[in-house]
């Protein structure tokens, strides 16, 4: 090896050398935070890696090879480059030895950049070889690093977060294609096993005990050496130094890279200028617009430079208090909202703000002009905005008289202040009775010789409608619908869909064709009907009544078949509707279009990346989302095929637009409503618009925060949880923080319709479902294998909660999994364990039950979670003689829907055997007047929408939905989940009662624990601990 080149730094000592030893854990963390882990390499060990360098370059035959340190410090491991055979590219933070080593390569001759910047803001490339000796377990947490595998959330949102050493060794493997680092042994020795670097990695070398005291730490460490990736039982070496420094690397295969090394950073210097208009002398400012942006347009440069920073004022992104609300992506300066029309509607004085707008650059001593055009699209954005702000007509059920002027006695379930800010004003207090006058579609309480208006959600909110003194329970229209508010309006769309002939499609007048006039009178809705009132005819009847050429219906493909036969039951020509099922019928669109999710985010034909939602963007004046609840996800391929549609006009149709949690509309109301808009204030990548923000963005705060600090409520949340309020871990309770706020948002977003309404009760009769729980004794063969998975699940629980480690929630899935197997279906035998027996006493009284269901002349819809329960009963029926016809997603659709219609609907097969997965929503199974669980679920919209398969219109029988549990099982945890998710939706949706609202609400980690306690009662059924064993053994 040749003498370095920038020998006068071997005096500088390393941060790590000089500082103090920690005596603490705590001290460990504050010296980390001093020496920022730097420990320069030893010679030997550099030496030894060079060796490397000079492979590659035999290997190549490069004139020059690029090597790359992203923790470059004295050059430890580039001292023994040339420059007339080596590139040099480096980084550190250490700003003063990073000056002192660029120098000494500059006089040297060497070509490349060593740099003064982190490993977080580096971003290399085309590399040949890495060097590296990265500082060990150094927490980065920055918005600046590339999402590589290794980084996870942080304060910044996600991939903002990484471990220095795990950070260096990705970002060197996607720099170069041989790399060698030095590593902790700990993370070293896991490196075969990880999925995205083991296939590079050759080689792992185990460097001497005490290799890095001359530095003054004794941790042990390895050398890790990647190449290509390994070929088919190529296994990793293992080599002790001294066989690395001997080695001729015959066992390194790599692909030379390709392309002119570089390293950038993420910090770009300043020096480019953001205005490059010249200077003109001309002083007027023409006001525009494109979207929602207000757009300047200028003609000199000082103009722009002058009015833009009155208009935006201060950087309000810089220099903020971490007790500061998070700013949204893309907020800057404190006077931005005055560029947002939505922000100018949010205020609540749009034209004022454009006249501050004016006085703005008139002060600035400039001439701004408006333009017509711009002018014109306010005023008509004006007008839209006062009907899209309206809520939609709402019937809630209370109690009436059944007149529409009506008096009566109410109870108040909370205190009710007439006026907060009089002390004059009444209170009625929890249990008092007062009268409650209606006028005119407003509501008064009569008190103190006066009448004091109540608006209709304090009503709901504070009073029992349920317990009137009068009488019966009714339904109460607390909105009239938007006919009755801009009847110009209204006529104008009704005279329209009637040209459409669509007062022929949708022939229930009172709700239908009211609901479609109400609904087209703004341009984006989310409608939300119960089952069975028609959704497939208004999907058609939007687009026909719409103004638009062209518009698309998208449909779970599972319900082709289905919006295909209700599209032929309509008055439509054949030429005037399809169901798009190949490229040219994507190219060639018609009036009426039907496509599914799945194909909607395929690629249009084999071998190319354009999707299908690609080639169709921006083509339909509206879109028509059916079951778009599937949307309340909106990272998935099928949400992002749905967005990237762009059409002007767009509806949600969902009879259960919450899929899970309350939360779950926020995600559905954005791709309807907007991201962060006046009508939909709760930003998803936008932030919160409310009055202030045209004014100043100073307070603004993420639509997501806000949205879960008023509505969503959470004992604890982790920061991949608040990035999105989706994934990641957090500890929720199903309820609503703010009922009233929640019904406000939605009111003018959802028009929502259930059965029993007195405008659909006209139309629609459904007899009042019954449920029954149904409990069934254990069997002790079948009792003691449960126990012996149910109790090394337990186990596991109190292992690791009590020792405080994480549980992975895949890992706590699969264990849960294996629980609810071994008590609904131990033939699927969960790892590790073996069921030996028979049938058991739970799938002994279904295969009864269905029986039984059959000679009583019922059909009955059969649920279960698992397939080989559906075969399991399906054998068992068959040997009785009882047809059942099995409906799950192993079976291909067109012929499950044939047997379904052949055999079931349409046949004498008294039993279907469907999986939960494929038969929750869509199907219309009025036949059937009984459902039968025998898995319950953990969310309610999978059991609400499999109950409503059955109750339809057509329904002529009382349906019933039975539900059978084993005792002290899960089955008991899961009805509690779903009765009271179910219950606060309904609060916020329906309006309901929140009836489980003052209940306490068991934690899935509580659920947990009693479940494990719940083991030791089922133990106690028998006498003695030694029998219990006995049952343990014998299975």
């Amino acid at each position: 090896m040749r003498p370095d080149w920038a020998d006068h730094l071997d005096n500088w000592q390393s941060k790590g050398s000089r500082a103090a030893r920690p005596g603490s854990l705590a001290g460990l963390a504050a010296a980390r935070r001093e020496h920022m882990g730097q420990f320069f390499t030893p010679r030997r060990i550099a030496e030894a890696m060079w060796r490397l360098v000079e492979h590659v370059q035999a290997a190549t035959g490069k004139q020059f090879v690029a090597v790359f340190d992203n923790s470059i410090g004295s050059g430890r491991l580039v001292r023994f480059a040339e420059p007339d055979r080596h590139l040099i590219f480096g980084c550190d933070v250490d700003a003063d030895l990073v000056a002192e080593l660029s120098a000494a390569a500059r006089d040297a001759g060497f070509i490349g950049r060593i740099a003064a910047f982190g490993m977080e803001d580096a971003r290399p490339r085309h590399m040949d070889v890495a060097l590296i000796n990265p500082p060990f377990s150094v927490h980065l947490e920055t918005p600046t690093l590339f999402p590589y595998p290794c980084t996870h959330f942080g304060r910044f949102g996600p991939s903002t977060s990484a471990t220095s050493h795990e950070y260096a060794l990705h970002q060197a493997c996607d720099a170069a294609p041989v790399v060698a680092a030095i590593l902790p042994a700990t993370y070293a020795d896991t490196l075969p096993d990880d999925e995205h670097l083991s296939a590079r990695l050759r080689a792992l070398v185990e460097l001497p005990s005490g290799s890095f005291m001359e530095e003054g730490t004794a941790v042990s460490v390895k050398i890790a050496v990647f190449g290509s990736e390994r070929g088919e039982g190529v296994e990793v070496l293992r080599l002790t130094f001294d066989e690395f420094q001997r080695t001729d690397f015959d066992w390194l295969d790599f692909e030379p890279a390709w392309g002119s090394p570089v390293l950038n950073s993420v910090h770009h210097e300043p020096g480019t200028p953001k205005i490059t208009r010249p200077v003109t002398g001309d002083r007027k400012v023409r006001i525009t617009h494109n979207g929602r942006r207000i757009r300047l347009k200028f003609g000199c440069g000082y103009a722009e430079a002058v009015v833009m920073n009155r208009l935006l004022r201060e950087r309000v992104d810089v220099g903020r208090s971490p007790i500061e609300p998070r700013l949204p992506r893309g907020i800057r300066y404190e006077g931005q909202g005055i560029l947002d029309m939505e922000a100018w509607l949010a205020s609540g004085d749009p034209s004022g703000c454009l006249a501050r707008m004016v006085a703005t650059i008139e002060a600035a001593g400039f001439e701004p002009e408006v333009d017509a055009a711009f002018r014109n699209w306010m005023e008509k954005r004006i007008r839209r905005h006062e009907v899209e702000r309206a809520p939609f007509g709402r019937w809630v059920f209370g109690a009436s008289n059944g007149q529409g002027e009506s008096a009566r006695k109410l109870v108040a379930k909370k205190t009710w202040l007439a006026d907060p800010l009089s002390l004059e004003a009444p209170a009625v207090m929890r249990g008092d009775s007062v009268e409650v006058i209606k006028e005119g579609g407003r509501y008064y309480v009569e008190e103190a010789g006066r009448k004091w208006e109540i608006p209709a959600h304090e009503l709901h909110d504070c009073f029992d409608l349920r317990e009137a003194e009068q009488g019966a329970e009714d339904w109460v229209e607390i909105e009239k619908p938007l006919q009755f508010r801009f009847p110009d309006l209204a006529r104008h769309v009704e005279a329209r869909a009637r040209r459409a002939g669509v007062d022929r499609i949708l022939t229930w007048t009172d709700y239908q064709f009211a609901d479609l006039v109400e609904v087209l009178m703004k341009r984006a809705a989310i409608v939300s009907w119960d089952t069975g009132l028609g959704k497939a005819r208004l999907a058609c009847s939007l687009i026909l009544a719409s103004e638009c050429r062209r518009g698309l219906i998208v449909v779970e493909a599972g319900l082709l078949d289905e919006m295909r036969a209700e599209l032929g039951k309509l008055p439509l020509a054949d030429e005037a509707w399809q169901v798009i099922e190949t490229p040219e019928q994507a190219r060639n669109l018609r009036r009426v279009n039907v496509i599914s999710y799945t194909r909607l985010r395929m690629p249009l034909e084999r071998g190319t990346r354009r999707t299908y939602a690609k080639a169709m963007r921006r083509r339909f004046g509206i879109v028509v989302a059916d079951e778009a609840d599937i949307l309340c996800n909106p990272n998935s391929q099928q949400s992002r095929a749905v967005a990237q549609l762009a059409p002007k006009r767009r509806y949600a149709l969902s009879a259960t637009p919450s899929r899970n949690y309350p939360r779950d509309m926020h995600p559905l109301t954005v791709w309807t409503h907007g991201d962060g808009t006046a009508i939909q204030p709760y930003g998803w990548r936008r932030g919160y618009m409310d009055a202030r923000i045209a004014y100043s963005t100073r307070q603004m705060e993420r639509g997501i925060d806000r949205f879960r600090e008023q509505f969503i409520v959470t004992e604890w949340v982790t920061n991949e949880f608040a990035e999105e309020n989706r994934e990641g871990a957090k500890r929720e309770v199903p309820k609503i923080a703010d009922v009233v706020g929640y019904r406000e948002w939605l009111a003018p977003l959802v028009k929502r319709r259930l059965v029993g309404e007195p405008d659909v009760a006209r139309y629609v009769r459904i007899p009042d479902s019954e449920d029954e729980v149904m409990e069934v004794d254990w069997d002790l063969e079948h009792l003691a294998f449960y126990l012996r998975v149910a109790d090394e699940f337990a186990e596991f629980y109190r292992r690791m909660h009590d020792g405080g480690k994480n549980i992975g929630l895949a890992m706590l899935l699969a264990r849960i999994n294996a629980v609810c197997l071994a008590a609904s279906c131990p033939q699927m035998a969960p790892g590790g364990f073996a069921w030996r027996g028979g049938l058991t006493s739970k799938q002994k009284r279904a295969v009864d039950d269905l029986e039984r269901l059959a000679n009583e002349g019922h059909k009955t819809v059969f649920y279960a979670r698992n397939v080989q329960t559906l075969e399991i009963m399906d054998s068992q029926l068959r040997a009785r003689g009882v047809d059942a016809v099995l409906y799950h997603g192993g079976i291909p659709r067109e012929k499950r829907t044939l047997e379904l219609n052949r055999r079931f609907r349409y046949g004498d097969a008294p039993v279907l055997l469907a999986s939960l997965g494929i038969t929750q929503k869509g199907l219309n199974l009025w036949q059937a007047d009984r459902t039968y669980f025998f898995d319950r679920s953990w969310d309610s919209r999978t059991e609400y929408q499999a109950k409503k398969r059955i109750e339809r219109p057509q329904q002529t029988r009382t349906p019933r939905h039975l539900k059978l549990h084993l005792p002290g099982s899960v089955d008991e945890y899961q009805a509690q989940m779903v009765a009271m998710k179910a219950d606060a939706i309904q609060a916020g949706l329906d309006w309901g009662d929140p009836r489980l609202a003052d209940q306490e609400f068991v934690h899935l980690d509580t659920i947990l624990g009693r479940f494990v306690d719940e083991l030791a009662r089922l133990h106690g059924y028998f006498d003695g601990h030694e029998f219990r064993e006995s049952l343990r053994k014998a299975a």
